[in-house]
């Protein structure tokens, strides 16, 4: 078994690539992400005032909301993971951290969402979970459509910048591009009670088995994967965007994101 880094867009379907993993027979350790700094927690606040300030050029971790960290505690992390074990990520903008991971023979991992399910995944997670350092900005928006208007262009929100999805879509490229990622599509892992297909959900956990080089039967995993079990799960199902983006706004969320859905294969 092999040490992995998977990698996402926040609300692009993390938790049920770490499900899988973990009915694969791996361990998780940790999200490299800009909750490390940016929760409400003491240890954030201590990472930003002292060991985490990047002294020369750093990684930047997070895609809604990046933030340039010491290279020194996330090479630490990575290194010091066993085989078997996997951490989750939110990382793009740059190959840095892609690189590092290869270095150190990672199976490399992304998984990619349709950006329309991801745009109502990240409203819904923000204005429902007072921990998310966007959370104030949003509630402070007066309507729905205005919480989408700024998960769709980007909009300064309290303590952080919020990045416009097509930007946030865009960071993964150095992902997307490589040769040493395995590329898996959230709709292909969801199965049949997730609207999917079972034969598609067959073929992307044998995919992921071979490359993270697990022992584990496929059958054994494909009927726990789809449904709660893990820190988040809402409603997970294919296309459940067109009944949740607002009339109002589905016009310039699809001329906002046209291009890049028809490059991710969603039209």
């Amino acid at each position: 078994m092999k040490r992995v880094l998977v990698n996402s867009l926040p609300k692009a379907g993390t938790n049920i690539m770490a499900k899988a993993l973990i009915l694969l027979g791996f361990e998780e350790r940790y999200n490299i992400g800009a909750q490390l700094l940016l929760s409400k927690r003491w240890i954030s606040a201590f990472r930003r005032l002292l060991i985490w300030h990047p002294r020369h050029r750093g990684y930047l971790l997070g895609i809604d909301t990046p933030v340039e960290v010491s290279r020194k505690p996330i090479d630490r992390l990575l290194s010091r993971a066993k085989q078997g074990q996997f951490f989750t990520a939110h990382v793009g903008y740059t190959s840095d951290i892609l690189f590092k991971a290869k270095e150190l023979d990672y199976a490399l991992v992304l998984i990619v969402r349709d950006p329309r399910s991801v745009l109502c995944s990240f409203v819904h997670f923000v204005q429902s979970r007072k921990s998310h350092p966007l959370y104030a900005g949003f509630r402070a928006l007066r309507t729905l459509e205005d919480r989408y208007k700024a998960a769709l262009h980007g909009q300064a929100l309290g303590v952080a910048t919020l990045q416009p999805l097509r930007v946030r879509c865009e960071a993964l490229n150095p992902w997307l591009e490589s040769p040493d990622v395995l590329t898996i599509r959230f709709e292909d892992m969801v199965g049949h009670e997730g609207g999917g297909s079972e034969t598609l959900q067959a073929e992307a956990l044998t995919r992921l088995k071979d490359w993270v080089e697990a022992e584990v039967a496929i059958a054994e995993v494909q009927h726990k994967l789809f449904g709660a079990g893990r820190h988040t799960f809402r409603r997970g199902r294919v296309d459940s965007w067109a009944e949740e983006i607002p009339a109002e706004i589905g016009e310039e969320v699809e001329t906002e994101l046209r291009d890049i859905i028809v490059k991710w294969g969603y039209r």
